[in-house]
């Protein structure tokens, strides 16, 4: 009779993961979805409302999106142009959204992008120009990255389509592989329902009035916004952690309308120009909290 020797169980748990989540180039996009046109936009700078607005199909659903400096030098939207396109405000560090025209001489900061989405999605589309070459898009889920992916080259005005398989990923940050000056004439999103109350401002400039607002909240019930102007947390609060640092400041309780839309408009103060605005609000009701923004003040 054969003996066999035995296997302690821990080592049982020692043989690598096979991961089947990965990233392809498709054609186009086989899911619904919302194509944003930077040239649907008025030049100059711009907000993330205004680009979820400008999608179609009744709009995109961009929870939240940050532009970072990328270390690379400032630069002029002269290469491989495609038309208007979202870029970084010349002077902002790569953090201000900006739209520009297709003039070949427009400046821009040199930036990476990061977009979170409302919920888990599988496809997205992204047209870089002012770059010729591979771009590296990190694909993440809950905060943890799921996968990098380096695209195919980039060339003349053309848009590629990527679709995830094994896995779902709700934030992707767009950059290229030695650093550059890229810009984006377009983005296609997938469509998908938001998995709670989600948080947008607009016209958020000095000396200007800005509109905070607040959608997929309880109907008649409470949202409360905090914001801060010392960093992005993480700090914890009843509602669990937020992307404030402290001091966090807090408005005035807002109710939302039949809708679940919970809107309010507020004087930004000149001096607060060149500061950037971390916010997030919380449906009283179900103490769920929205995306968090970190939103450049003109």
């Amino acid at each position: 009779m054969k003996v066999f020797p035995l296997i302690p169980i821990s080592l049982l748990f020692l043989t690598p993961a096979i991961s089947a989540q990965t990233v392809v180039e498709i054609p186009a996009m086989t899911v619904a979805n919302s194509v944003i046109d930077m040239d649907a936009l008025a030049v100059g700078p711009t907000t993330l409302a205004a680009l979820n607005a400008a999608g179609t199909n009744g709009g995109a659903g961009i929870a939240n999106l940050t532009m970072t400096p990328n270390g690379a030098a400032f630069g002029g939207y002269n290469t491989n142009v495609c038309g208007q396109a979202l870029a970084a405000t010349p002077g902002s560090g790569g953090t201000g959204l900006q739209i520009i025209d297709a003039s070949g001489s427009a400046g821009f900061d040199a930036m990476n992008i990061q977009i979170d989405f409302a919920g888990p999605v599988t496809e997205l589309g992204v047209l870089l120009a002012d770059w010729v070459g591979p771009g590296i898009f990190d694909f993440y889920s809950g905060g943890s990255l799921v996968t990098s992916f380096t695209t195919g080259t980039y060339g003349l005005c053309g848009e590629k389509f990527f679709q995830m398989s094994g896995a779902t990923f709700d934030r992707v940050i767009l950059k290229v592989q030695t650093g550059g000056n890229w810009v984006v004439p377009q983005l296609t999103v997938e469509q998908t329902g938001p998995s709670g109350p989600t948080y947008a401002i607009a016209g958020l400039a000095g000396g200007a009035t800005a509109v905070l607002t607040v959608s997929g909240a309880t109907p008649g019930g409470g949202v409360l916004i905090g914001y801060s102007l010392t960093g992005a947390g993480p700090t914890n609060t009843p509602f669990g952690p937020v992307a404030m640092s402290a001091p966090i400041s807090q408005l005035p309780v807002l109710t939302a309308n039949g809708a679940g839309v919970a809107s309010l408009s507020t004087f930004v103060p000149g001096r607060a120009s060149g500061f950037t605005l971390y916010t997030q609000a919380a449906d009283l009701s179900t103490s769920a909290l929205t995306n968090a923004l970190a939103e450049f003040i003109l």
